[in-house]
């Protein structure tokens, strides 16, 4: 579960209120030339290219998708 990896979790029994909703238009996103980054390696690559910060509904991947 997302809480065990990023907070280091390990009992299954952790509950959550939050609302869950599948849409299908999101469900699944290409990255890309991002595939398999998380978002903190991304910026810092970005920065490093004298890129701007990077937010994926506004910049899209590059070689995925991509905003019109």
């Amino acid at each position: 579960m997302p809480w065990q990896e990023q907070r280091g979790y390990e009992d299954d029994d952790v509950r959550t209120e939050a609302k869950i909703e599948i849409r299908e238009e999101i469900r699944e996103w290409d990255y890309g030339e991002y595939e398999g980054l998380r978002s903190k390696e991304i910026q810092e690559m970005r920065k490093q290219e004298g890129k701007g910060e990077w937010d994926i509904w506004r910049d899209g991947c590059p070689g995925g998708e991509y905003v019109l």
